[in-house]
């Protein structure tokens, strides 16, 4: 049902969260990992000259993230889930920004069949989008630089949707974005993000840091704001940004998303928080084993935040799972 035009109200009232499957990955509950698989896991990792433990250069970086970048479609499907219910008509031009390798665009332009841009400021993002375009054979897909803080390269009032996902939570003028993201919807357009609540791969980076360099982080600032990934995690952030920046709030939606893989992926892919800073510790010279300290730890950290599970016996069995609660922001730009 399309709800109709309302006073702004906040986004408090979501239905019930509860775990999604994601595509192409098992899930599994949550159990001791054994001994025997743990030390298989130590002798794995060790293994000299093994690319996937043993690279953690910029391709092994961008393939980790390639790899698991898939397991998000449970959160664009949502997300177009409430586009539906709150758009009269198919819409007939989308642009999606800070979209990475392409998504939610491509996936919305797959569902809808309209002109898409996807887009991102970071240009080898871009390169990768322009790939997956390819692959999924979208050719009424555009892949563009743009940055969500600067459209200027979009018509006024061009588009029907504008969407996201986990890209306005680093905005460091998310004002300006937004302002920006209201003057090329259309009249009644609609604005669809993704945003984290929570994600529980950052206690996990926080906790493998402390192992690696022995010290417990600082405790923030009084006062001071959450980082980026959870900047909006709050729903009266959010909603206070969009309702100055001109938008009419509409109920969104919150729910949980588990990614499930073999530990040889996880171990890359829990280092993309802090992939940048063990670098830079080992280039340096601050920390010159930093990643071969990462490692060692993380197996242990896996296993004690109870993220590693097994059936006991085989290192094959072995599952690495770990999980965060998203939350699906819709807004309208208001009617002429």
């Amino acid at each position: 049902m399309i709800l109709g035009l309302q006073k702004l109200r906040p986004l408090a009232r979501f239905r019930p969260a509860h775990v999604t499957h994601v595509s192409g990955f098992m899930l599994v509950r949550p159990q001791a990992l054994s001994p025997v698989a743990l030390s298989g896991l130590r002798q794995f990792s060790s293994q000299p000259g093994d690319a996937t433990f043993h690279k953690f250069d910029a391709a092994a970086k961008a393939d980790a993230f390639r790899k698991v970048f898939d397991g998000g479609k449970p959160m664009w499907e949502a997300l177009a889930e409430v586009l539906d219910r709150e758009m009269s008509a198919p819409p007939s031009k989308i642009l999606s920004v800070g979209d990475g390798p392409g998504e939610p665009g491509c996936f919305l332009a797959a569902r809808y069949g309209c002109p898409t841009i996807t887009s991102d400021s970071v240009v080898p993002m871009v390169e990768a989008a322009k790939q997956r375009v390819e692959a999924k054979g979208l050719s009424h897909v555009e892949c563009q630089v743009l940055d969500m803080q600067d459209l200027s390269a979009v018509a006024d009032a061009s588009v029907d949707v504008l969407s996201s996902a986990h890209a306005y939570p680093f905005s460091p003028d998310k004002p300006k974005a937004l302002a920006e993201a209201l003057r090329v919807l259309k009249p009644g357009g609609i604005f669809g993000a993704v945003v984290w609540v929570s994600f529980e791969l950052l206690p996990f980076a926080g906790a493998i840091m402390a192992s690696v360099t022995g010290t417990q982080p600082p405790p923030p600032p009084p006062g001071a704001p959450p980082p980026p990934p959870m900047s909006l995690a709050e729903p009266a952030v959010s909603d206070a940004l969009l309702a100055e920046a001109g938008f009419e709030l509409r109920e969104g939606k919150q729910d949980t998303v588990s990614f499930t893989m073999a530990p040889e992926l996880a171990l890359r892919y829990c280092a993309l928080p802090v992939w940048d800073r063990l670098t830079e510790m080992e280039n340096s010279g601050e920390l010159p084993d930093a990643w071969a300290r990462y490692e060692a730890a993380w197996p242990q950290v896996a296993k004690a935040k109870g993220h590693l599970t097994d059936d006991g016996v085989y290192l094959a069995s072995v599952r690495f799972s770990i999980s965060g609660v998203y939350r699906v922001i819709v807004a309208k730009k208001p009617a002429a």
